[in-house]
């Protein structure tokens, strides 16, 4: 996410949330309510905090591990899927109703998401 980001890199370069302010321009306030996830921050906002951390506006945005869950989230839906299949459950997944089939993708990856963030709190604790 953006705001566990943000915080990451200010705090890997040692400044307090006012010296990120200082540097770039933009508000202490702003900068908090990004961090804490109450707001996500104009495309101008984004691109100044991208300058200084040395990012493209991409890569501030999207965080390498969040990219990594969602493939391997792709990778347990098609699993999953398959297994249907070969458990008889049903008989191939191109004849799945397209609703159904995106049912089924979303109910899974809403499962996982929840997972995931049980092991995070868990981790934070």
């Amino acid at each position: 996410m953006l705001s566990e980001k943000l915080k990451k890199l200010r705090k890997s370069k040692g400044i307090t949330q006012k010296q990120l302010a200082d540097e770039t321009g933009l508000s202490v306030s702003m900068i908090s309510k990004i961090e804490e996830g109450h707001k996500t921050g104009s495309d101008e906002t984004l691109q100044t905090l991208a300058n200084y951390f040395n990012l493209t506006l991409d890569e501030l945005r999207v965080d390498k591990l969040d990219v990594e869950i969602e493939k391997r989230k792709e990778y347990v839906v098609d699993e999953l899927l398959k297994r249907l299949v070969q458990k008889g459950l049903i008989t191939n997944t191109q004849n799945i109703d397209s609703d159904l089939q995106k049912l089924i993708t979303y109910t899974i990856k809403e499962t996982l998401n929840k997972i995931i963030e049980e092991e995070k709190i868990k981790k934070e604790q």
